[in-house]
């Protein structure tokens, strides 16, 4: 609504009404329906409700799945995790199982594991070698002139193939114990053929050495009786 004031023109009709330029005479009033305009109102509304609820549930899903995907790696870390340490035990166990002493060290040249029977010939023990130089736990001279062997890891490293030494060695353990023993060492190589490492295989000979010098002895002996033997029939002749 607007106010309808008295204006000069008007008073050619209004005049003897008694009204004057500037009286107030009434006003206007206009209807609009609102229906139309409340509709559409809320049309409006519902059409930004959708829309937000879309957008929020997009996130959740998102989220979601962001989640199963995160679930899903962990999920296959753990797995491959589980698969290396089962691995692991079996070479452990397979390790500990064998006759023979196996030590294995990195590329540097420090020991990563000890199987049983090296522990026993050397002294030394897993819990206390790993990351040891090699050449401190598993020390041999030759047997000839009781000076330390060759540099086996740098060796192989070097040569990348297996090395073996002859079986004239000496293995002193660490309370000074000795053994005969027969070494060999082969590069550790990963899956695409990369060398990461040394194992070194030794075996105590000593009872065989002892056999050898037992078994030289008893030749001798037989020599010298033979011997012994000719010379007394050719006594027995003169």
């Amino acid at each position: 609504m607007a106010p309808l004031w008295v204006e000069q023109v008007c008073l050619k009709c209004h005049l003897k009404q008694g009204y004057k330029k500037g009286d107030l005479r009434g006003g206007i009033s206009v209807t609009i329906k609102a229906g139309p305009i409340l509709r559409t109102q809320k049309d409006h509304i519902i059409k930004v409700t959708i829309i937000h609820i879309s957008i929020l549930a997009l996130g959740v899903l998102v989220l979601l799945y962001g989640g199963y995907l995160q679930n899903k790696d962990i999920t296959h870390i753990i797995n491959i995790e589980n698969q290396l340490r089962q691995e692991k035990e079996k070479l452990a166990v397979t390790l500990r199982s064998i006759s023979e002493g196996v030590i294995t060290t990195d590329l540097k040249g420090h020991v990563s594991l000890i199987n049983a029977m090296a522990e026993k010939l050397t002294g030394w023990y897993q819990s206390e070698v790993h990351g040891t130089p090699m050449e401190k736990v598993l020390r041999i001279v030759s047997t000839k002139n009781k000076e330390a062997c060759i540099d086996l890891v740098n060796i192989v490293l070097e040569s990348k193939t297996i090395v073996k030494i002859p079986n004239e060695n000496l293995l002193i353990s660490r309370d000074n114990s000795v053994y005969n023993v027969a070494i060999s060492a082969a590069p550790i190589k990963n899956e695409t053929g990369f060398i990461i490492g040394v194992a070194i295989v030794f075996r105590d000979t000593t009872k065989e050495k002892q056999i050898e010098k037992e078994m030289v002895k008893m030749q001798k002996m037989s020599v010298i009786g033979t011997l012994t033997g000719g010379i007394a029939h050719d006594f027995n002749n003169i």
